[in-house]
């Protein structure tokens, strides 16, 4: 088995916003509850923001960017042990979200 080939037990990080109603969450196209495999706190936040991330917004004069996902100022982030429902094994990904994103 090649080095690349082993699967290795991460992380399991829940997250959920303090505020969504603050304009950064305007960035996001999903403002609830997530469930993410990944290797640290960092790693989970960046794949949260690659899911439901909007990119730049025009607002007429220039680009603006943002991503609420990424701060402890707009989201709880903790990392959760001995749920089943969670399995660690697995590649690092988004396993939960209430609902459609927008």
């Amino acid at each position: 088995m090649r080095n690349h080939d082993v699967i290795k037990e991460l992380g399991i990080w829940r997250f959920e916003p303090l505020d969504a109603k603050t304009g950064l969450w305007r960035f996001s196209r999903y403002r609830g509850p997530v469930i993410v495999r990944a290797v640290n706190e960092q790693h989970a936040r960046f794949l949260v923001a690659e899911k439901f991330g909007v990119g730049a917004i025009w607002n007429g004069t220039y680009l603006q960017a943002g991503n609420p996902w990424a701060s402890p100022l707009t989201t709880t982030c903790e990392q959760l042990t001995g749920d089943e429902r969670w399995p660690a094994l697995g590649p690092p990904e988004v396993l939960w979200f209430e609902g459609p994103s927008k």
